[in-house]
């Protein structure tokens, strides 16, 4: 996915190793990413553990705009992906990811803005 990015020439990429670290990353940026993709299942702090810390950052900040959240997962149950929206995931991919379906959500957010819909994409 990493490699994919970069293919994509996108302002600023930032990578990291767990959920602990992508909290971080998220503090760090004053003012918040566009899009993360987050993986479900990553050590020390999995993704959904993750995405609730994140969006917690995002509501206590004045003026951050909430990032996209691009679940990627192998876990692919209706009960999965609830609990990934309820964590405040806005976009369910199920593993393994097309690359057409991710382009296709990045230039549609480039274009028109992909909070004005929030939905799974499986």
């Amino acid at each position: 996915m990493v490699t994919f990015l970069k293919k994509r020439h996108l302002s600023e990429l930032v990578s990291a190793e767990n959920g602990k670290l992508a909290v971080e990353a998220v503090e760090r940026m004053p003012n918040g990413f566009d899009v993360i993709f987050m993986d479900i299942s990553m050590p020390v702090m999995n993704g959904l553990e993750a995405t609730r810390a994140i969006r917690a950052l995002e509501r206590e900040s004045d003026g951050r705009q909430p990032a996209i959240i691009i679940a990627l997962t192998g876990l692919s149950s209706s009960r999965d992906e609830s609990e990934a929206l309820a964590s405040g995931v806005d976009f369910f991919l199920t593993k393994p990811v097309s690359f057409r379906e991710v382009s296709r959500l990045l230039d549609k957010w480039g274009r028109d803005g992909l909070k004005k819909e929030r939905k799974s994409e499986t």
